[in-house]
C-alpha cells in the first residue's frame, strides 16, 4: 500500500535551496553525494549567485524551475528557512529537508523560528524533517540526501556485502545514525535506510519508524532515541490492522531518556508474531544500541 512517506523517501524530484560549487562546504557536498549514488531523480540547485552549478541549470529561487517537486533540501542561514519553505509550500513541493542549525537547539527568538516552521508544516501540509538534521540516506533507491561522508562512493572499490537482510536506522542525534551506517558499510551489513531526524519539528522519530515498519526492503529495524516529544507517532491508530512482517526493535540512548507521557504500549505492529525489545537504559555510559533480530 501507498504511504504518506513514499514521495519522502523516494522522490522522482529534488531542489537544493542553497547549492554551490565548492565540494569541500555542505552546500556542495549535497549535491556530489546525490550523484555519486548515482540518485535516478531530477536535480534542480536554488541559489540566486550562480546560472549553473556542475553543468546543471541553477535557478533564482524554487517558484523559478516550473516543475513538480517531491523534495527539498535546504541548507541556507536560519533567518532565511522560513521564508523558502512558504516559498516551498506555494510552489507545492511535498516535503523538505532542512540541514541548516540555528533553532531550537539555541533557544530564545531560534526556538521562536522553529515553532513557525512547525506551523507552517501543519498550515500546509507540506512535511519537514529538521532542522538542524543530517538528512537522511536510502541505500535501495539510491537517494543520499545529506552531507555525511559515510555515503561517500569511492570509484573502482566494490562494497563488501555480507548480508541479504537490510537493517533501517533512525538516529534523533546526528552523526550517530551515519556513524553506525559506516560501521555497518565497513561489517557487509545492508542497509536500507538512514535518517537522521534533527529537532523535529514536524517529521519525527516514531513516522520514520511506521515507514520502515511497512517497507519490504527493511528487515530489522535500529532506533537510537534521545526523547520521545510524539508518544501517539509511536502507536498504531485504533483498529490498524496487525502487520506479519514487522521487525523487531531496540531504542537505547546514552543520556537518559525524556518521555513526556506515560510509557506507551509496545505497537501492535511490533508484537505480531515476535517478541521484540523496547528498551530505553538509562544512566549508562554506553551509546551503542541494544538490537534484537527477527524471530
Amino acid at each position: 500500500m501507498p504511504h504518506p512517506l513514499d514521495s519522502f523517501f523516494a522522490p522522482a524530484s529534488i531542489a537544493l535551496i542553497g547549492a554551490s560549487r565548492d565540494h569541500e562546504k555542505i552546500p556542495g557536498r549535497l549535491l556530489s553525494m546525490l550523484r555519486r549514488n548515482e540518485y535516478p531523480g531530477k536535480i534542480y540547485p536554488v541559489n540566486p549567485n550562480y546560472t549553473d552549478i556542475d553543468g546543471l541549470a541553477c535557478y533564482k529561487s524554487i517558484a523559478e524551475i516550473g516543475a513538480p517537486i517531491d523534495l527539498a533540501v535546504v541548507i541556507i542561514p536560519a533567518r532565511a528557512v522560513l521564508a523558502a519553505l512558504e516559498q516551498c509550500a506555494v510552489a507545492g513541493v511535498k516535503n523538505a529537508v532542512i540541514i541548516s542549525s540555528g533553532f531550537a537547539e539555541e533557544g530564545g527568538d531560534s526556538a521562536a523560528m522553529q515553532d513557525a516552521i512547525a506551523a507552517l508544516a501543519k498550515r500546509t501540509g507540506m512535511r519537514i524533517s529538521g532542522p538542524n538534521a543530517e538528512g537522511f540516506f536510502s541505500q535501495v533507491q539510491r537517494v543520499a540526501a545529506t552531507f555525511s561522508p559515510a555515503v561517500d562512493v569511492k570509484p573502482d572499490v566494490v562494497p563488501f556485502v555480507a548480508t541479504t537482510k537490510r537493517i533501517g536506522i533512525v538516529a534523533q542525534s546526528g552523526g550517530i545514525g551515519f556513524a553506525y551506517y559506516h560501521r555497518a558499510k565497513a561489517l557487509g551489513i545492508a542497509v536500507s535506510y538512514v535518517v537522521s531526524a534533527g529537532n523535529e519539528a514536524d517529521l519525527g522519530a516514531g513516522e520514520f519508524l511506521d515507514y520502515m515498519v511497512q517497507d519490504p526492503s527493511t528487515d530489522v529495524i535500529l532506533l537510537f532515541i534521545e526523547g520521545i516529544r510524539d508518544v501517539d507517532s509511536f502507536l498504531p491508530p485504533p483498529g490498524a490492522p496487525q502487520s506479519s512482517r514487522s521487525p523487531s526493535s531496540s531504542p537505547r540512548s546514552a543520556a537518559p531518556a525524556q518521555v513526556n507521557a506515560p510509557r506507551p504500549r509496545i505497537p501492535r505492529a511490533w508484537r505480531a508474531g515476535r517478541r521484540p525489545m523496547m528498551r530505553c537504559s538509562r544512566n549508562t555510559a554506553s551509546s551503542s544500541p541494544t538490537t534484537s533480530t527477527k524471530r
